[in-house]
């Protein structure tokens, strides 16, 4: 204890008061309780702190400037200061459907912000605050990313969905109205790519294996009041079509993907249907259940004793899922996905509890090779609860 109050008189002067509750406030985060609120910082993840950490430790930064008595504490002070800064600019990255928008809610004061906090971090000699970016990096990835996404939404008694074309393509939300809220995970603007993360949408795939997917340029949608089709080129020479649609007032989101080779040369393919869902409820009642194609039910719990609170399970052949898959909780069957089983070769449901908790079901297409002029066919509909 002697020793840690010398080190940080040491560094932060008479600021050090000010800046051990600093470092006790996030430990209490942290710690077990009854001595703390016993979160967990995952890995790959912003941390998702108290609402009112950064107001707490704002004000002992104001009061740790306040009493240093040399301008190389008030560096010290500024430098630590730092974290607060940043996490505060994710909070208001944060993209959000708003006039027929996805974005963040002031991207003025957003850019201002970003390029602040940009000039303090080189100011201190910092050039990289995420493994294997520098500075020069989240900088071109804040250009080229944030910015206002043009919406197009299907909508009827049931629920209302809204699709980005300029974002591969994915419906960022399907809300439902009769339990008032978003099947779909909320994305963190932390993580890497965001805001083209999460959400349901058709992807491309040289095969089952690679994680190199190829990027689908759309066109601005075509739209009726109960369908969208979208149309756009891959880098590899496949073309694209999406149909969205809602059949009168059913709670399922209907989704059709039809992808064709349209160069002069064979094209190897996989289409993947893929929603990032999110569960809600208490994840210890949470898992999945379906007919295999054998007949043989299938049912799991996601979370188990003995294993870590992730996870992922493929199923091919005649284990596949005949038709229908839901996920389960404590009222029963929760959302889940209908399709034809003849267009589908695998499929994927992974989960995790960790940081943003979620569960991902993924539907392949065989692998194929397509000759010119061939294509790949994938229908799939997205289910609410009664659905």
């Amino acid at each position: 204890e002697q020793a840690i109050t010398e080190f940080l008189e040491g560094v932060y002067g008479k600021a050090a008061p000010f800046l051990r509750d600093y470092f006790e406030l996030l430990h209490h985060e942290v710690r077990l309780p009854p001595r703390g609120l016993g979160r967990h910082l995952w890995i790959f993840g912003a941390p998702e702190f108290s609402a009112d950490l950064s107001a707490r430790a704002r004000e002992l930064f104001r009061r740790a400037l306040e009493a240093s008595d040399s301008e190389a504490v008030r560096k010290r002070v500024r430098k630590a200061a730092l974290s607060i800064d940043y996490l505060d600019l994710l909070a208001a990255k944060e993209f959000h459907v708003q006039d027929g928008l996805y974005a963040p809610r002031d991207l003025a004061s957003l850019k201002q912000r970003f390029d602040r906090l940009m000039a303090d971090l080189r100011s201190f000699g910092i050039a990289s605050i995420r493994e294997g970016v520098d500075l020069e990096g989240d900088e071109e990835e804040f250009r080229t990313r944030i910015w206002p996404y043009s919406l197009v939404r299907l909508e009827n008694a049931a629920l209302r969905a809204d699709v980005a074309h300029e974002l591969g393509g994915r419906v960022i939300r399907i809300f439902d109205k009769k339990a008032n809220r978003d099947w779909l995970r909320r994305p963190s603007p932390g993580e890497r790519g965001y805001p083209a993360v999460a959400g349901l949408g058709v992807y491309l795939y040289p095969d089952w294996q690679s994680r190199n997917r190829f990027e689908i340029r759309f066109e601005p949608p075509q739209r009726s009041a109960s369908e969208v089709t979208l149309t756009g080129t891959a880098v590899n020479g496949l073309n694209v079509r999406q149909r969205l649609r809602v059949d009168g007032d059913e709670a399922i989101l209907w989704t059709e993907a039809t992808v064709e080779n349209a160069s002069a040369v064979p094209v190897e393919a996989a289409v993947v249907w893929r929603a990032e869902t999110d569960p809600g409820g208490d994840y210890r009642e949470l898992g999945y259940r379906f007919t295999a194609q054998d007949g043989t039910p299938i049912e799991r719990s996601l979370l188990r004793s003995d294993e870590q609170p992730s996870g992922a399970e493929d199923y091919t052949g005649r284990r596949l899922p005949d038709r229908e898959w839901r996920m389960t909780g404590r009222e029963g069957a929760l959302a889940g996905v209908r399709f034809s089983p003849e267009e589908i070769a695998r499929a994927r449901i992974s989960w995790t509890a960790k940081h943003q908790p979620r569960v991902i079901v993924d539907l392949w297409s065989p692998e194929r090779t397509l000759a010119p002029g061939e294509r790949i066919v994938l229908k799939a509909g997205f289910l609410l609860p009664g659905a």
